[in-house]
């Protein structure tokens, strides 16, 4: 998959490439962005399968959007209001209803996995 992303971007990269400048930390970022963000999140993931649902193995997925609000907001300011946190509300109802949730039984101590 990443293979196939690099295959995609890299003529892009190629036609600047004249005019690119590198620089050691910018050469580090990309490295650490490579590493950290894609491959050992993607090696996590893979090894989280191992142990859950597919339909639970997805529900990171549902809060790609809440994040990017919360950095958006965080880091750039961005205005927040009432239809966002509904929405954010929404999402972690959805997850809670597609991992199959329910805090009162795992208080009563049957920790088991739905089938």
């Amino acid at each position: 998959m990443h293979l196939a992303a690099m295959l995609l971007i890299a003529p892009f990269g190629l036609w600047d490439l004249p005019q690119a400048r590198f620089t050691p930390l910018g050469l580090g970022m990309i490295l650490i962005l490579g590493l950290v963000t894609s491959g050992l999140a993607y090696w996590i993931h893979l090894r989280i399968l191992r142990h859950v649902t597919p339909v639970a193995a997805v529900t990171p997925i549902f809060f790609v959007p809440v994040f990017g609000v919360a950095w958006s907001y965080r880091f750039l300011n961005e205005p927040v209001s009432v239809g966002t946190f509904a929405g954010g509300a929404l999402v972690l109802l959805a997850s809670a209803l597609v991992t199959v949730f329910d805090p009162l039984r795992r208080k009563a101590g049957t920790d088991t996995v739905p089938p």
